[in-house]
């Protein structure tokens, strides 16, 4: 069954992308598995950043990889975030300063944290994760 995105539990998706090189391909998972299951899910690489160069900070866009700074992403991605109803966790989440402090933000405000398998086995549409694969149960 397949229910309006305002009405699915909205899931936000923390884990480590500044130090993963295949952050774009675990995110997608992530995402794909959880829409699979039925529910909203929120992906910090699909949420708007700033539009101008107030976010820059100090270090000269000749210096950076990304055309924002570290401190305009997590604002943005934490400010998505509390409008969610839960967070998944993935694998890494916990070396990573950003879910780190996406963790400590829900937390403070009473949104579950819990981990992506868990959220898919308690899932609307059961799905499991088996390595590389997504199983519906």
């Amino acid at each position: 069954m397949t229910y309006p995105a305002d009405v699915r539990p909205k899931i936000y998706i923390s884990g480590a992308i500044t130090s993963d090189p295949n952050f774009r391909w675990k995110f997608g998972e992530a995402q794909q598995a959880l829409e699979s299951a039925g529910y909203y899910p929120v992906n910090p690489l699909n949420v708007p950043n700033c539009v101008n160069s107030t976010c820059w900070g100090d270090t000269p866009q000749s210096e950076r990889n990304h055309p924002h700074t570290w401190d305009c992403y997590i604002r943005h991605d934490i400010a998505a975030l509390m409008f969610c109803d839960g967070v998944a966790l993935l694998d890494d989440w916990f070396s990573s300063p950003g879910a780190k402090a996406e963790v400590s933000c829900a937390d403070k405000v009473h949104i579950p944290c819990k981990s992506l398998n868990i959220w898919l086995e308690k899932a609307p549409n059961r799905i499991k994760l088996e390595g590389d694969e997504m199983k519906v149960t």
